[in-house]
């Protein structure tokens, strides 16, 4: 079920929450060093908590370093719980990198990670960033698109998800992209969806042009 309260990673027996847990500047290498550690000793419950703090301030390390980890373990029936384990620290990065790894994995193993699709888009969702993500989705990586559409109508049926996809267009226009009925995100949408997302969108320019009249 999607949520905007909170983020939870479950890891094992262990549910975590490190929303916004940070990591001093000059623990950096030590946090790397054991992070790095931490994977190669399986991923345990007891570290959980202190890897995926490490994915949220450090995912261009994290990241690769899980993604290289469960590619040599995917074939091993013994370590199937740590590539789990591992994907779904990935997915808690909710970002486009962790999307674009989660797309690596599901071209090699698209029935067991796709579902992860939806989980990334859930943890982006208390970070505001779902329908960028969505976007980013949509417009690299075709194989993965009819799962990211299907998370797509369902988060529309949610209360206030109009206005949150409406903000993201709007964002995109001011930075260039025009929006049309070529939209990846718009033309997927059944009809209906499709004008309601769009009224929102018209809402939010004008909020918006009124938050500029308002600083003049």
């Amino acid at each position: 079920m999607l949520t905007r309260c909170f983020v939870t990673i479950l890891f094992g027996s262990q549910i975590l929450l490190a929303q916004d847990a940070t990591i001093p500047p000059n623990a950096d290498l030590d946090a790397q060093t054991a992070f790095q550690t931490t994977v190669r000793g399986g991923l345990r419950p007891a570290d959980a908590y202190a890897a995926s703090v490490f994915v949220l301030n450090h995912e261009d390390i994290a990241i690769p370093t899980l993604l290289q980890a469960i590619r040599e373990n995917l074939g091993n029936k013994n370590t199937q719980e740590f590539v789990s384990r591992a994907a779904e620290l990935v997915a808690y990065a909710a970002s486009n990198r962790g999307m674009d790894a989660i797309a690596e994995l599901c071209s090699l193993d698209p029935k067991r990670f796709t579902p992860v699709i939806a989980r990334l888009l859930n943890h982006a969702i208390n970070r505001n960033r779902e329908y960028e993500i969505v976007y980013h989705a949509i417009d690299t990586d075709p194989n993965i698109r009819d799962a990211v559409v299907r998370w797509l109508e369902e988060s529309l049926t949610f209360p206030q998800a109009d206005v949150a996809l409406a903000r993201e267009i709007v964002r995109r226009e001011k930075a260039g992209h025009s929006i049309s009925d070529n939209d990846p995100v718009i033309a997927s949408l059944p009809m209906a969806t499709r004008e309601r997302v769009l009224r929102a969108v018209e809402k939010a320019r004008n909020d918006e042009r009124e938050r500029q009249n308002e600083k003049r």
